[in-house]
């Protein structure tokens, strides 16, 4: 059972990385989100989770942003699913915010749900540098994946280094 559990999630990342939805909700109509807060404010040595970034699998980009009232919770939304990828199935995410408003748990961490294809998994999505990411989702607290996330633009939209990023 346990072997079958695990080519589930294995699966379902290869098909597309996990979508976070945090626990105060999907909020796919959401058009704007609220200013963010210095980085300095973050208390993250000027490093912010702001900007584009892909998956490690290159399957996916995201355009992460500070947001909430106080302007430390953090919002990401799917913008690019490689297009030998692309389906039915995943494409309904395509523009979406996918993480909304996940309060802010640590000075480099973010906590909330993902939601792989209607499954609720326990996220966290943690700063290791400026330019990586890394989100861990949990099913029962004992099956966890880790996956990282790379920076290809900075907050003010400049390439980050010399990433091979298409125009989008």
């Amino acid at each position: 059972m346990a072997g079958r559990i695990s080519t589930f999630l294995m699966a379902a990342a290869m098909a597309l990385p996990m979508l976070f939805v945090p626990q105060g909700g999907f909020a796919e109509d959401a058009q704007t989100t609220p200013a963010a807060a210095p980085a300095s404010d973050l208390g993250l040595g000027g490093i912010t989770p702001e900007g584009r970034w892909e998956a490690f699998n290159h399957e996916s980009r995201y355009d992460v942003t500070l947001c909430g009232d106080d302007g430390q919770h953090i919002c990401a939304k799917l913008i690019w699913i490689q297009p030998s990828k692309l389906n039915n199935r995943n494409k309904q995410y395509l523009d979406k915010w996918v993480v909304y408003e996940a309060p802010r748990s640590q000075p480099v961490e973010w906590k909330g749900t993902i939601n792989v294809y209607g499954t609720d998994y326990s996220g966290t999505v943690r700063i290791l540098a400026y330019d990586k990411l890394t989100l861990t989702g949990c099913l029962y607290l004992i099956l966890c994946e880790n996956y990282d996330l790379f920076r290809v633009r900075n907050p003010d939209g400049t390439r980050y280094k010399d990433t091979p990023e298409s125009d989008t």
